[in-house]
């Protein structure tokens, strides 16, 4: 099972290393809920706007 939390944070440490989508170059495929759900989690509270991920 996907561990969304620990994915998200995965995430966020990639892009504050200036690394980000480290988890799709290694084969990452997410459903779209799954990619919405991540979403969210990755936003930490803030507005989505322009950040996505597929």
């Amino acid at each position: 099972m996907l561990d969304l939390d620990a994915l998200a944070a995965r995430m966020l440490r990639d892009y504050d290393r200036h690394t980000p989508g480290t988890p799709f170059a290694d084969g990452l495929s997410l459903s779209i809920d799954e990619a919405y759900r991540l979403q969210s989690r990755v936003a930490q509270g803030e507005r989505v706007v322009g950040y996505k991920i597929e």
